[in-house]
């Protein structure tokens, strides 16, 4: 279920950042603006909403949004974007 209209950025005034929805690993979706280079300095939205279902069929609302800032220089930025071990199929 997770798709570009489930899957969304937006920029620090609101409005949508064109991107792509692709699985990067067993459980773990990645999305992919198509503007490679966001704008550094810049507080972006990623947020996930939308009926969802396990591979079970087991359905659920989900809304959840997070915020990240784009790094000055590279490598500057901080977090894990790890794909987690051990996804249960």
């Amino acid at each position: 279920g997770l798709d570009a209209t489930t899957f969304t950025l937006r920029d620090s005034t609101g409005a949508l950042v064109p991107a792509s929805i692709d699985q990067i690993g067993d459980g773990t979706w990645g999305l992919f603006p198509h503007q490679v280079f966001l704008e550094t300095m810049a507080t972006y939205t990623a947020r996930i909403s939308g009926r969802l279902c396990d591979l079970r069929g087991r359905c659920s609302n989900v809304d959840r949004r997070w915020n990240f800032t784009i790094a000055a220089e590279s490598g500057a930025g901080r977090g894990d974007t790890r794909v987690p071990v051990g996804f249960t199929r």
